[in-house]
């Protein structure tokens, strides 16, 4: 559920969501492409907004995923170096075979990960990078 406060609804949400996640629309595009097919021009800071309003909507489903991964007998793991207006940073794709998560990290560094897996007492499929061990 969108916070009380928020003027927009649940079915912007989805379509901003969409088109960002989706269709891999920049913020930019998408209040440019909602000005022309709805005729209403968003305020600049209304889709990072409903981006962190998602983020807030879906914690719960993300940390219950995770806790399910961590939880069974196998994870396969692997990291890869994104550059985020020119800063590398590093995403970990996470999964079981029958969920996966994403986690983001700034730097390669194993304390996050470490962390995130704590608990984890199964098999780990990587490529034997370190911070696995």
């Amino acid at each position: 559920m969108l916070p009380s406060k928020s003027k927009y609804g649940q079915s912007l949400l989805g379509w901003v969501m969409y088109q960002h996640i989706g269709l891999l629309i920049s913020q930019s595009a998408i209040t440019e492409a909602f000005c022309e097919i709805f005729g209403y021009r968003l305020p600049n800071t209304a889709v990072a907004n409903l981006k962190e309003s998602a983020a807030c909507l879906y914690r719960n489903t993300y940390d219950n995923l995770l806790l399910k991964i961590t939880q069974g007998e196998l994870i396969h793991i692997d990291e890869t170096k994104v550059s985020i207006k020119g800063s590398n940073n590093y995403v970990w794709a996470v999964t079981n075979m029958e969920n996966v998560v994403y986690l983001y990290n700034a730097t390669r560094e194993n304390n996050m990960i470490k962390e995130r897996l704590n608990d984890f007492r199964g098999v780990l499929v990587s490529d034997f990078y370190t911070a696995y061990d």
